[in-house]
């Protein structure tokens, strides 16, 4: 069935059903409001000007389901053979008259659909199938390969958005399947059930074709008109999903899965043409993640479920929980390149870019061994359950050359009988331990093979961005972090910035230390539990406040020589506000305030 609910062009010059070649509006002023209700069954209903209520699954059972639709709320066309005059497959399904349209509902059964909401605030439920959604305008594609592809009939090349600032507050409901969908202008509403889903709270581009005129698996997923949008609300399903909340302020909810979320603007790239181990089920390949526009962006809230998830917040002070899993989350901009190790696709580095634009994040990574890297200004870290590796301010993580290979330079063979030198002279209180690096007793984790660079972290960088009193401006590269480790064995670095850092603990409970008027020491402490771990902490620079709670602690008021930084300056690292030291392959406390609990801490 194809229907028009104003004016349409559908010809047949006489008797004879031939097969379709286009489907059109025309006069796109003139319409008004209809009802417009088809049965079970492949149909095209294009609803034109006005409001219109569309129901395309009349009479759909569980033993009679709703065919393939496709649904225009407004205007646009559907052509079957302007790129291959072949009517077997359609060639573009696309928005026109993008000015007029009005606020429709449409409600599409359990079937393979493709709806296009138009201008205004539509409301679009689609049940159950592979579907692909857009809340206003926009445009479908087909690769030059004949044939179908997300379960409807058109080999997808291009799916995105147009005319960016047309469009309303729309509310769209998918079922159970692999979803497409694309919000555009204003602030909406997106519920994507489960399965594997792609949505774009704002605007945007999905492309399988661009680099490799291969249509099997994603080439670009790309943000555009990244400064028009809306406040959304994005909810997905269990499966592996890629959402990328756009713009503004967005409340992101990913449920259990391979998840990977850019709270504002961000892309995908395939990085080669041969397909390989994809994200899950996401078709994604080798190719780098990282996020854009980084002026542009809001306050995000940002939860995930069960699974491996990447999340990047973006610009301002986003909230992230990332669920159980080994989450990799930076709280403002970055960069992730993908690449496959051991026969599967994996992140291979990690850098934060745009250093000195970010917000005060908090990021939670609770259970899983994450790696949780919180940028830019004063963020709030705590780690959750298991072991993790956190980083309060800029970093750079690699392990494209040692991928497998857990080796730390914490852990050393003795080259004697004994740890210390007490022989005197220059070398009184040196360790005794051989070059190479070892595997910590502890076994290794998920993340314990990436090659540790800390950025910005030198006495240039801390001086230029602080007021007299040691304060960080609001441009700096660093603030004053606020970080727990959690249960379990946690690499921490609170780098640059006046930190207070939990080796295990928690973010929920206010602890510090202060000297009062008469110059004796405030201690508000942490609390001990069970489940301490043994932690290895670097304050870096800055007058930090460290509580290592139980287990066998190395606390490090200042910074070691263990770990790299992007200067080659002897003076790189520094171990207090206005000084520095050089670096030393064994790190002592320095004048921070450093408190244990009970245990062996060094």
């Amino acid at each position: 069935v194809a229907q028009s609910g104003n004016g349409g062009v559908d010809d047949f010059t006489d008797g004879v059903v031939r097969p379709l070649g286009l489907v059109t509006t025309v006069d796109p002023s003139i319409g008004g409001d209809d009802v417009i209700t088809t049965g079970v069954g492949a149909d095209i209903v294009l609803g034109g000007a006005g409001g219109d209520r569309i129901t395309t699954n009349r009479g759909e059972t569980a033993g009679t389901p709703d065919g393939n639709g496709i649904v225009f709320g407004d205007h646009g066309f559907i052509d079957w053979v302007i790129q291959d005059a072949d009517p077997s497959d359609i060639d573009r399904v696309w928005s026109t008259d993008t000015e007029f349209g009005g606020a429709d509902t449409i409600t599409t059964g359990n079937g393979h659909d493709v709806v296009v909401g138009g201008t205004d605030g539509d409301g679009i439920t689609v049940f159950e199938g592979n579907n692909i959604v857009i809340g206003d305008n926009g445009q479908i594609t087909a690769a030059a390969t004949d044939g179908t592809q997300w379960g409807v009939p058109i080999t997808l090349g291009r799916v995105e958005t147009l005319d960016a600032h047309l469009g309303g507050v729309d509310t769209i409901t998918s079922g159970t399947g692999n979803d497409i969908v694309l919000g555009g202008a204003l602030g909406d509403t997106i519920t994507a059930g489960h399965g594997l889903n792609l949505v774009f709270g704002d605007h945007g581009f999905i492309d399988w074709v661009i680099q490799d005129a291969d249509p099997s698996d994603i080439d670009r997923i790309w943000s555009t008109d990244p400064g028009v949008g809306g406040v959304d609300v994005i909810t997905t399903g269990s499966g592996d999903d890629l959402i990328i909340g756009g713009g503004y302020g967005d409340t992101i909810f990913a449920s259990d899965g391979r998840n990977v979320v850019l709270g504002d603007n961000g892309r995908f790239t395939a990085s080669i043409a041969t397909p390989t181990p994809a994200w899950g089920t996401l078709p994604l390949t080798t190719g780098t993640l990282k996020t854009t526009d980084p002026t542009i962006g809001g306050a995000d809230t940002i939860t995930s479920g069960s699974g491996i998830d990447l999340i990047l917040g973006g610009a301002a002070g986003d909230i992230v929980r990332a669920g159980g899993g080994a989450d990799i989350v930076v709280g403002d901009h970055g960069f992730m390149d993908l690449a496959v190790r051991a026969g599967a696709l994996q992140v291979v580095t990690i850098t934060v870019t745009n250093n000195g634009i970010g917000g005060d994040d908090e990021i939670r990574g609770e259970a899983g061994e994450d790696i949780l890297i919180g940028g830019t200004g004063n963020d709030r870290i705590d780690g959750g359950f298991e072991r993790d590796l956190i980083f309060g301010d800029n970093v750079s993580l690699d392990r494209s050359e040692t991928f497998g290979n857990h080796t730390n330079p914490r852990f050393r063979v003795l080259s004697g009988g004994q740890i210390y030198d007490t022989a005197g002279a220059n070398n009184a209180g040196a360790s005794l331990i051989t070059a190479a690096w070892q595997n910590d007793p502890a076994g290794r984790t998920a993340w314990s093979d990436f090659l540790i660079a800390l950025l910005d972290h030198d006495l240039a960088t801390q001086d230029e961005a602080t007021f007299g009193d040691g304060k960080p401006l609001p441009e700096s590269k660093f603030g004053d972090d606020y970080i727990a480790g959690g249960a379990h064995d946690d690499m921490i670095f609170g780098q640059l910035g006046n930190d207070v850092i939990q080796g295990d603990g928690s973010i929920d409970l206010a602890v510090g230390a202060s000297r009062d008027a008469a110059g004796y020491l405030v201690l508000n402490p942490s609390f001990e539990a069970a489940t301490d771990g043994d932690e290895y902490i670097e304050g870096g620079g800055g007058s930090d406040v460290i509580f290592g709670n139980l287990g066998r602690d190395d606390i490090i008021g200042g910074s070691s020589g263990l770990f790299s930084t992007t200067s080659s300056s002897a003076a790189q690292a520094p171990r207090s506000a206005g000084t520095t030291t050089p670096p030393v392959t064994v790190a002592t406390p320095t004048p921070s305030s450093v408190t244990t609990g009970t245990s062996i801490d060094s």
